[in-house]
């Protein structure tokens, strides 16, 4: 069986090249509607124009704002996608098991860069520069997923953590558990799931009628309308309602089950002495 390619620094940097954003972008940093012109490029192909009217938005204004969030729901579904291609136990333990040596590789560049830069040779800077920014590391979260299972480690046996993973017994904990986690073939997805939940938000939004709060077993047939064509616009997977209508409707959010109180109806009490003479006095 081959070795899954690690999970890298550069995995991030691509999916966030996708959305137009760094990857360290803050909510106030965000355009109006969260929809950058990457996005719009990305999101060309899609008409949401059958699904907007099959909610009954009918104002130029109220459709333009319905589009960008459903512009929006469709965009973070292949990002998740991506993000659960990439981040599999299998590539983690690869990444794990690598970053001792890339660290190492990564020091070297960064002294053989501030070397030529005091040396005011510009043109090897330069060259040392992209070799700096070439060699692969760990993303952020894994670093702290690391830091979190040697911390673990650490406190088992009475000490306390006092410096960050380098070493491979500082990444082994966190290796074990990703390589007993990983296994062949490929994993569950929650994309579909969540961008399924995201698009019943948006119509109970725009249209009251949409919303799914009665008869647990079958949705309103223009909620499910509406989200197939939603789906089929942006080119998504999922399972066809004609053919396969419980799996569909398994992926939506259903409503609540009713509670014991709800079930239970009140008991009508008899009326009393009071209350019936009360009765006689008024009738």
């Amino acid at each position: 069986m081959p070795r899954p390619s690690p999970f890298t620094q550069a995995d991030i940097e691509g999916r966030s090249r996708l959305t137009g954003l760094p990857v360290d972008a803050e909510a106030d940093t965000l355009p109006e509607g969260g929809i950058t012109p990457t996005m719009r490029l990305w999101a060309a192909c899609w008409d949401f124009s059958a699904a907007m009217d099959t909610l009954g938005v009918r104002y130029i204004e109220d459709r333009r704002r319905c589009e960008d969030w459903l512009i929006l729901i469709c965009v973070t579904y292949d990002l998740i996608r991506r993000a659960e291609e990439q981040e599999t136990p299998g590539r983690k333990a690869r990444a794990l098991q690598l970053a001792p040596r890339w660290q190492k590789k990564r020091m070297q560049e960064q002294k053989l860069f501030w070397r030529k830069a005091r040396n005011a040779d510009k043109q090897l800077a330069e060259q040392a520069l992209r070799l700096w920014k070439q060699t692969p590391w760990l993303p952020q979260s894994l670093e702290q997923e690391a830091v979190r299972a040697l911390e673990a480690c650490e406190r088992e046996e009475g000490r306390e953590l006092d410096h960050i993973p380098q070493s491979r017994d500082d990444f082994a904990p966190l290796r074990e558990q990703m390589k007993q986690m990983a296994r062949r073939g490929s994993y569950k997805s929650g994309a579909l799931q969540s961008t399924i939940h995201a698009l019943q938000a948006c119509a109970a939004q725009y249209n009251k009628k949409l919303i799914w709060d009665e008869n647990r077993r079958a949705p309103p047939k223009r909620l499910v309308k509406f989200l197939v064509q939603v789906l089929r616009a942006a080119n998504i997977k999922h399972p066809d309602p004609g053919q396969n209508y419980s799996k569909f409707v398994s992926l939506m959010l259903r409503p609540r089950k009713p509670t014991k109180r709800q079930v239970e109806r009140p008991t009508e009490q008899p009326p009393s002495e009071i209350e019936r003479r009360l009765a006689k006095v008024f009738l």
